[in-house]
């Protein structure tokens, strides 16, 4: 009796499928750099580590489908230098596709979808290809590095 309900739990593990949590991008993410690299042959053009200024900055994905931004700069006045706050808005609201991995932000003028790199519960990788950095022809590769705040 007690190896057929072994046999049969046994059973009954081997038919259910575990399940992947799906990521979410809701959180606030802190830019730590952007690296791009060419179009045509993947060679590394650039990369740019955010200052400890820079990441009092934020983008944050919200449960209601809406985006705020948060960016800083380092201003130098007399030698002297201080942070601050260039601009701080609820600017566009988004959609996020995990089968694609295709991130759409919604402005009031403008629509751009980013591919979703990597998505973790504390990274976020996003990239895009719109412009020509190194000037031979062929859109070049954006990739902004970010982790959770």
């Amino acid at each position: 009796m007690l190896a057929g309900i072994a046999l049969v739990a046994c059973s009954k593990k081997e038919d259910s499928t575990p399940t992947t949590p799906e990521v979410s991008v809701v959180g606030k993410w802190q830019k730590q750099n952007v690296t791009v690299t060419s179009g045509k042959d993947g060679s590394k053009i650039s990369e740019k580590i955010t200052t400890a200024c820079e990441r009092n900055g934020f983008i944050e994905f919200t449960m209601e489908k809406k985006v705020t931004t948060e960016s800083y700069y380092t201003q130098i006045v007399n030698q002297v230098e201080s942070c601050v706050k260039e601009s701080s808005s609820t600017i566009s609201s988004y959609e996020y596709d995990n089968g694609t991995k295709k991130l759409t932000v919604i402005r009031p003028n403008k629509t751009v979808t980013v591919n979703v790199e990597k998505i973790s519960s504390t990274e976020l990788e996003l990239s895009y290809t719109d412009s020509d950095k190194n000037n031979d022809g062929v859109l070049d590769k954006t990739v902004e590095y970010y982790i959770k705040k």
